[in-house]
């Protein structure tokens, strides 16, 4: 499944995304999939973020919609770490909301994606 999911993701992730992380694990029954990325920024392009975020929403919305029927629990959109580096928490861990600070310019073109799959 993970190899099926990975090739999905080549057609569905927007060209202004690029997945950074990726973390597909088996949990049970389901699937525990952990996805990190940032805005692709063009050379000499205007400010990517307003459209980013409807990429990103776009790629959570292809995900729920699409043949894996993914259960997004949670979408973050600008993720801020105290090193200023964005990053995915261990399979388990409970990414928190509060990390996000999309007025920081560290952070704020990263993004992170959390899930299950049946």
């Amino acid at each position: 499944m993970p190899a099926w999911f990975l090739a999905y993701l080549g057609e569905v992730v927007p060209d202004d995304l690029v997945l950074t992380g990726l973390r597909v694990l088996r949990t049970g029954e389901h699937w525990a999939v952990h996805m990190a990325g940032s805005v692709q920024r063009a050379e000499g392009a205007a400010d990517p973020l307003p459209n980013a975020a409807l990429s990103l929403a776009a790629l959570t919305n292809s995900l729920m919609m699409g043949p894996f029927h993914v259960r997004i629990t949670n979408s973050i959109f600008g993720l801020q770490t105290s090193t200023g580096t964005a990053s995915i928490p261990e399979i388990g861990q409970q990414s928190s909301p509060a990390s996000v600070l999309a007025e920081s310019p560290g952070g704020a073109d990263q993004f992170l994606i959390e899930g299950t799959i049946r």
